[in-house]
């Protein structure tokens, strides 16, 4: 007896009928090449985008940021967490005091 699930090319998920149907979607690989306007300049801060004037910071990946963006990304992060906690508090005392 055969074990045709193993056998290479004996699973396709997709009928004919499906796979040309998504194909004409547009669901899948794309036929149209990215153009330059799509991809940032090196130099580039990913969070601001906009050149990296003094320090830079690399990734292990391969991104760039600059310093000044990630300090005041992390600021402006860091309030609305705080605002979001004692959002939370009052709610949550509301709640408790309901009971």
């Amino acid at each position: 007896m055969t074990r045709k699930s193993k056998q290479p090319g004996g699973h396709n998920p997709l009928t004919y009928q499906e796979r040309k149907r998504l194909k004409c979607s547009g669901y899948g690989t794309q036929t149209a090449r990215l153009s330059t306007a799509s991809q940032s300049k090196f130099g580039t801060c990913c969070l601001s985008l906009s050149p990296i004037d003094g320090d830079a910071v690399a990734t292990p990946s391969g991104h760039l940021y600059s310093r000044e963006a990630i300090v005041e990304y992390l600021a402006t992060k860091n309030g609305e967490l705080k605002m979001e906690k004692s959002e939370y508090e009052r709610k949550r005392l509301v709640i408790e005091n309901r009971r």
